[in-house]
């Protein structure tokens, strides 16, 4: 269906408890801040625009995530028939409407602060609007629960870590996927004055004075260790931007991650820089302008760390 996600909002299901606000007046009652679209419900909470374009990069960044780890849905053994599965920062819903068509047995819950979801979804399925940082209201039944790319969002991880390990059952798994912001380079390709890195390095900047650590990627093993989970596994990943890899998949990825890098850099910088940093949006675009010279550059051979973090609880 040729239908646009501005049209295909996610009606939360009502037989949910009471804590849920998908149908407050606020959850639609979206914000615009320089041209873009935000969430209503909880304003401010979240830097990140809600509309079209944000919704096409997150598919693209789902799509070269599946690639880069061959297609799979986690990296979590988690069995075959899982009962419950919650799926926190769902976005799009489409990493939840993968796992569920792949496991329609499975009770799969996606939580978002934004109603970006389609209505057409398995009907295993369904979508919840709430704020993952404050308590739940789940039952502790939960077999799996995903997070993925939610270093720009969540302030405090240790209690997101410590409700995951409350709501999961004894032996249910936990898997968080974040990547290392900071671009590497394996031939010297990637000068350090490249404005990819300085992109980041305000961002950085500018999360820091909204109480979040972007650099969360590389600490993730200890947290999850920290939070009481057992059998902690990290798997790391290289991921590309760009063509530039030789092998054939890993070409895919980086186009995948350089395309959805392009669409979201004015949507992450603008709600970051002129928020925390106080720029205008005008220097906003000016710098935005170099930024993306050095992402099309061919001859910088960059990638992000990527990391695959696990645990089960005991």
């Amino acid at each position: 269906m040729d239908v646009s996600r501005e049209s295909r909002l996610k009606r939360v299901p009502q037989q949910r408890s009471s804590f849920m606000s998908s149908l407050h007046e606020s959850v639609r009652n979206f914000k615009y801040e320089n041209g873009r679209r935000y969430h209503g419900f909880e304003e401010g909470r979240y830097p990140i625009p809600n509309d079209e374009i944000e919704a096409n990069r997150e598919d693209m960044k789902h799509h070269g995530t599946t690639l880069l780890i061959g297609g799979k849905l986690q990296l979590a053994p988690i069995s075959n028939t899982p009962q419950m599965v919650l799926d926190i920062g769902t976005g799009t819903g489409i990493w939840a409407m993968e796992f569920a068509d792949a496991h329609p047995t499975t009770e799969v819950i996606g939580v978002d602060l934004s109603p970006m979801q389609p209505d057409i979804v398995p009907p295993n399925l369904h979508f919840e609007i709430d704020d993952v940082e404050r308590e739940w209201a789940y039952p502790d039944s939960f077999d799996f629960i995903h997070i993925r790319y939610m270093f720009s969002a969540i302030t405090d991880w240790p209690k997101l870590l410590e409700q995951c390990m409350r709501h999961l059952k004894p032996g249910g798994w936990v898997e968080v996927i974040e990547m290392d912001i900071i671009p590497s380079s394996d031939d010297g390709s990637l000068p350090p004055d490249n404005y990819i890195t300085k992109y980041f390095q305000h961002l950085t900047e500018a999360a820091a004075q909204m109480n979040r650590r972007l650099d969360i990627a590389i600490h993730l093993q200890q947290l999850v260790a920290d939070a009481g989970f057992v059998r902690v596994t990290e798997i790391p990943y290289k991921l590309p931007m760009g063509i530039w890899p030789k092998q054939k998949n890993l070409k895919n990825v980086g186009f995948f991650h350089r395309e959805q890098f392009l669409e979201g850099l004015q949507g992450m910088a603008m709600g970051f820089f002129t928020r925390a940093l106080r720029w205008t949006p005008q220097e906003v675009e000016v710098f935005l302008t170099r930024v993306r010279k050095d992402v099309k550059d061919p001859s910088f051979h960059s990638y992000w760390r990527t990391y695959f973090v696990y645990g089960q609880k005991p």
